[in-house]
């Protein structure tokens, strides 16, 4: 059952952002012991190999110990209190793409944007 919530909480979260204002974009830093099974996934989901250093996708060293998936994007103070509601840790204001105001770091969502059409790299 708990699942099952966190399953519809991530479906949630990322009808939200198909219709928040654009761009959005996907980032992933990857381990390079984790670098095939991302590259497997991702191409299995959108029909293409991700590029390293190319478009949002980053492999790291071996300071890296895996995946880390990153949403960047602006919004509305509404929708960021609902993300906050359904669990989701907003990152405001960081240094990080100052063209972008908010950031997830949230695997399970990303991969649901993936899977909702969006790639990496920015999407206009």
């Amino acid at each position: 059952m708990a699942n099952s919530k966190a399953n519809s909480i991530i479906q949630t979260a990322a009808g939200f952002f198909v219709g928040i204002r654009r761009p959005i974009r996907l980032e992933a830093e990857v381990s390079v012991k984790h670098r095939r099974r991302f590259q497997q996934r991702y191409a299995k989901s959108t029909g293409s190999k991700p590029i390293p250093d190319c478009g949002g996708y980053y492999e790291c060293g071996p300071g890296k110990w895996g995946i880390e998936l990153r949403i960047y994007f602006n919004a509305t103070e509404g929708i960021i209190e609902l993300l906050h509601a359904l669990g989701f840790k907003v990152e405001e204001n960081r240094p990080y793409r100052p063209e972008y105001k908010y950031r997830i770091n949230s695997n399970k969502l990303w991969w649901k944007l993936i899977e909702a059409g969006f790639r990496l790299g920015d999407n206009p």
